[in-house]
């Protein structure tokens, strides 16, 4: 089999395995525009699930571990927009 020239030229045709997209920022869902709002839509949800069940008297678990999972989830959020404006944002946001 013949190399590839350049940057693969340690590939093979038949064997190179080129680099697959994850998306945005690495998150699989952001591999388009709709991406952002199925991350909306589950955050929404997850964060109103969260919220239900610390307002819930008969919870199963103790409210300081939903509220942590719910600060997870939020800090999530965050970090992507984040992340988002260092990465593709020519100057961060104030």
């Amino acid at each position: 089999m013949k190399s590839v020239p350049g940057p693969f030229s340690d590939c093979v045709f038949s064997s190179c395995v080129l680099p697959v997209f994850q998306g945005l920022l690495q998150i699989e869902e952001l591999q388009d525009h709709t991406g952002f709002y199925l991350l909306q839509q589950n955050a929404k949800e997850e964060a109103e699930q969260l919220v239900a069940e610390a307002t819930n008297p008969n919870r199963s678990r103790k409210l300081v571990e939903v509220f942590d999972e719910l600060s997870d989830c939020l800090c999530r959020v965050a970090d992507m927009v984040g992340d988002y404006s260092r990465t593709c944002l020519e100057r961060p946001l104030p």
